[in-house]
């Protein structure tokens, strides 16, 4: 039997026009609109509503769109469904033929708002189970607006538009003549999506926020009690004064009672903290497939095995997508008017390359192949218009001694002092230890981003796009990010208001690291004569400005936060009355200064950890380690003469919280400057 869209197809030429000029005005216009019950949800109701939507001969599954509705109220829940629809929704398409060629006029026509919402409400049926959406009447030849119909009057097992949510009857969406030419459904009729799974771990997570909201209420500020013997009168007025003096709570206790104020264990609001990071864990697995898109996560490389499982559920998504369009919805337009016949919709994979990236690539197989670029490729790719190359040059030979030979070409300025500063600080690591740091080693970032926007700063300083004094926050947010990475992945889940310090030091530290490196960049713009150098010989030294400074010193920098970071969580939680051991890691690559205070222990309030607790220097390796109370410390006459940890180091990062201190050569300004940067930060 031809299928319900094939029988149109036999119609629509004459029968387009009646459909247009009959069809009424929607197919909820006969629906009485119901306010959606907003009611507190538990376990029970959810396993109700979850009877009703899978019973047999009358499923009903309005209850359980109502706690849908409450569910998407999670902010984390609505984060993940949105990031796994946007990474489909923001990606390029285009209409082909069966070559493969791309028609732009038809793939212009899906270019618009209605078309967006139609994809969008078909996605939507991955987290609902189902959509059912009603295309308006075409103008001009193309639709303009796409409505979904709302979820609660739709009864997708029996193909029904209730006039209410939880009647037998309605418009037969699937049959009737006036309304099945406008509507498209997506989803099987007895599915019910992934918020289904979604709703129980968003109703415990509910439940666990409002145990937490009133342990805040009971612990979170101090009772206050007044004991005595009070008439009525008395007692109503000190009743009085005490609900005046604020909010906390308070009690009014005759002479003689015993009350007592039990307060819970330290930490045990963690207990909270930690179910709700739990709740969400699972939410992103069970939306994103991974969690570290979205949470912070342990290393680079188990990132980068989260980012291979994100990239294969947008896939998924992106072939699921294209399949419904080109099945479902390109036959639907074919029916009224749009001429797709033959034609293919494709998501657009190819690698999108910028006309800097071109270039490089090009004078690259200019430079190392040999081969020659045609001027034709040049001028369609560039947008230039090239002229024939000029005869050579013919270079005169040089004058003879004692002749004037004409004014020098200017020469360069010295390097700046403050890259001669940072070069030597980092080179004040042990050569030895290069490379030897383990676990604390890791990659800076995404060097495609980076690129990116090192060419997008290069640009603006050139054509003085960049204002004195201010920082380019596109690189400054990249800087902050990847150091913000490096303190978390080493401060683990120690003492918040330490990594909050740490934090802090960060983002304060890459705001001037980025003004240090527009003063590099900027310091290469102009020739000995003070003249603007051409573009290319401009970017050439920017870049490697760029690849010093946020490559080279970037890579040291992270080091330091990860192992700063790391031992300053120790610190945290370090007994206050412990004996603490400095410990190396005991190889051949150990700086002989350090490995002089291995096995120093000292008390942890001992005026020894203020100026010995490691990190002692850039890519440092020692750590600390508590002992039992009954340890014996290194006896006072054996502390003098020990060595001293390098500039810059002589501080306990777990006491101060400054990674990076103030006498980092990137502070080293006018105050007024200074104040400047940290307005923009």
């Amino acid at each position: 039997m031809a299928s319900l869209i094939d029988q149109f197809k036999g119609i629509v030429p004459a029968a387009r026009a009646l459909w247009a000029g009959n069809k009424p005005g929607g197919i909820t216009s006969q629906s009485f609109p119901v306010q959606i019950r907003r009611v507190r949800q538990d376990i029970g109701k959810w396993r109700q509503a979850l009877d009703q939507a899978e019973a047999v001969f009358y499923p009903q599954r309005t209850l359980l769109l109502n706690i849908y509705a409450d569910t998407l109220l999670d902010a984390h829940l609505t984060s993940v469904v949105t990031s796994r629809k946007i990474n489909v929704l923001g990606k390029p398409f285009k209409l082909v033929d069966g070559a493969g060629q791309e028609n732009p006029k038809l793939t212009k026509l899906l270019m618009r708002p209605w078309f967006r919402q139609a994809c969008e409400a078909a996605l939507d049926s991955k987290f609902y189970g189902h959509s059912l959406m009603e295309f308006d009447t075409p103008v001009d030849g193309e639709f303009h607006q796409v409505a979904l119909v709302d979820r609660q009057y739709v009864f997708p097992e029996a193909g029904l538009v209730r006039t209410m949510p939880g009647m037998v009857v309605g418009t037969d969406y699937r049959h009737d003549p006036q309304f099945a030419p406008w509507v498209l459904e997506v989803g099987g009729p007895r599915e019910l999506g992934l918020l289904c799974k979604a709703a129980p771990l968003v109703i415990w997570k509910n439940l666990v926020m409002g145990a937490w909201a009133d342990f805040t209420e009971m612990f979170g500020t101090p009772y206050r009690a007044l004991t005595g013997d009070f008439d009525d009168k008395l007692l109503d007025k000190y009743n009085q004064m005490m609900a005046d003096m604020g909010q906390a709570a308070y009690g009014i206790f005759p002479a003689g009672a015993d009350f007592k104020f039990v307060t819970p264990a330290a930490g045990n609001e963690k207990v909270y903290d930690a179910y709700i990071e739990r709740v969400n864990s699972e939410l992103s697995k069970l939306i994103l497939g991974q969690t570290m898109t979205t949470d912070s996560g342990s290393s680079r490389s188990q990132g980068e095995v989260h980012e291979r499982v994100a990239d294969a559920y947008t896939r998924d998504d992106a072939t699921w997508l294209s399949e419904w369009v080109n099945e479902t919805l390109l036959p639907f337009l074919l029916v009224h008017g749009y001429a797709v016949a033959g034609y293919e919709f494709k998501f657009d994979d190819t690698e999108s390359l910028s006309k800097s990236e071109q270039f490089a690539i090009v004078q690259g197989i200019m430079k190392d192949s040999g081969y020659q670029v045609s001027k034709k490729y040049l001028e369609e790719t560039f947008g230039v218009v090239l002229e024939d190359k000029p005869a050579p040059v013919v270079v005169p030979p040089p004058c003879l001694p004692g002749k004037p030979q004409g004014t020098p070409a200017p020469t360069q300025p010295a390097t700046a002092s403050l890259s001669s500063k940072i070069s030597a600080l980092y080179a004040h690591a042990c050569p030895r230890c290069a490379g030897m740091v383990g676990d604390v080693q890791a990659a800076t970032g995404d060097e495609g981003k980076l690129n990116k926007l090192a060419e997008r700063l290069i640009k603006a300083i050139h054509s003085g796009d960049l204002y004195n004094g201010t920082i380019d926050q596109p690189l400054y947010h990249y800087l902050r990010a990847h150091l913000e990475d490096a303190v978390q992945l080493g401060f683990g889940v120690a003492d918040a208001n330490v990594r909050g310090y740490l934090l802090a030091n960060v983002q304060k530290f890459s705001g001037f690291k980025t003004a240090a490196v527009q003063r590099a960049m900027g310091e290469k713009l102009t020739d000995a004569k003070g003249n603007i150098r051409p573009f290319a010989d401009f970017r050439a030294d920017a870049l490697e400005v760029n690849q010093q400074y946020n490559v080279d010193y970037l890579r040291t920098e992270y080091n330091q936060a990860i192992a700063s970071s790391q031992m300053a969580a120790k610190w945290s939680e370090f007994g206050a009355n412990s004996p603490i051991r400095y410990d190396t890691v005991g190889d051949d690559h150990v700086r002989e200064e350090h490995a002089a205070l291995d096995g120093i222990t000292r008390p942890k309030d001992d005026p020894f950890w203020d100026g010995h607790y490691p990190p002692l220097d850039w890519n440092c390796r020692c750590s600390a380690t508590e002992l039992d109370e009954e340890a014996t410390a290194t006896p006072d006459h054996e502390l003098p003469g020990l060595p001293e940890a390098a500039e810059g180091f002589r501080e306990n990062v777990g006491k101060t919280g400054q990674i990076f201190g103030a006498d980092h050569p990137y502070f080293s300004m006018s105050a007024h400057e200074a104040r400047r940067i940290e307005q923009q930060l």
